[in-house]
């Protein structure tokens, strides 16, 4: 669900509730794919673990891991 003001909440059932868990993350939407893109390449260049990335028309996202092994989303997603 979403509403106009930027909340975004999914709930997924899953069975591991780890950090470690391939689904389960949070994350953060930024208003420009390329503010996106450009926060990716710092987060490669500082050496943060890039877990997965979607450079796709209507979604620009990328997946890093925090020191704790949580997995962090940054995304553009044109609805």
């Amino acid at each position: 669900m979403h509403d106009p003001h930027g909340f975004d909440l999914a709930l997924h059932p899953v069975a591991d509730h780890s950090a470690s868990a391939g689904f389960l993350h949070f994350g953060f939407a930024m208003d420009d794919a390329d503010a996106v893109r450009a926060l990716h390449q710092r987060m490669e260049l500082d050496r943060v673990p890039v877990v997965e990335e979607d450079d796709e028309p209507d979604l620009v996202s990328f997946k890093c891991l925090d020191p704790d092994g949580w997995r962090v989303e940054v995304y553009r997603e044109r609805r």
